[in-house]
């Protein structure tokens, strides 16, 4: 059983237990364009700028600041990337490039992601 966490814009978050199933798509997901690559820059939620300067810290908390700032959902396996500590994020720049400067160099990975969505494994 995996545990996923859904950060969205307005400061929800909500965990979810799924039983080898995928989250049902949202309004926003639904439409959405299949994923990309990692490599990929499609403009969106997650390409709108992060507000504040993220501290090192863990990966839970990085992603719950980064994602308060838009609609960007970050979908990713907390029991798994939840503990990794990631880097800190000063410059003015996009919650996705925000997001892969935090994880360069750990353990962690952007997987996938669209205008709107990122995963992270």
């Amino acid at each position: 059983m995996r545990r996923r966490l859904a950060v969205l814009a307005a400061g929800l978050v909500s965990a979810t237990l799924l039983g080898g199933c995928a989250p049902a798509p949202t309004a926003s997901s639904a439409s959405a364009a299949p994923e990309a690559s990692a490599a990929a820059t499609p403009r969106g939620a997650c390409d709108k700028p992060a507000a504040n300067p993220i501290p090192s810290q863990r990966f839970d908390e990085t992603v719950q600041q980064l994602a308060h700032a838009t609609g960007c959902f970050i979908d990713t396996d907390l029991a798994r990337t939840g503990a990794v500590r990631v880097h800190a994020v000063s410059e003015a720049m996009s919650i996705r490039q925000a997001l892969e400067k935090a994880l360069a160099g750990t353990s962690l990975d952007i997987v996938a992601q669209t205008s709107n969505r990122i995963t992270v494994r």
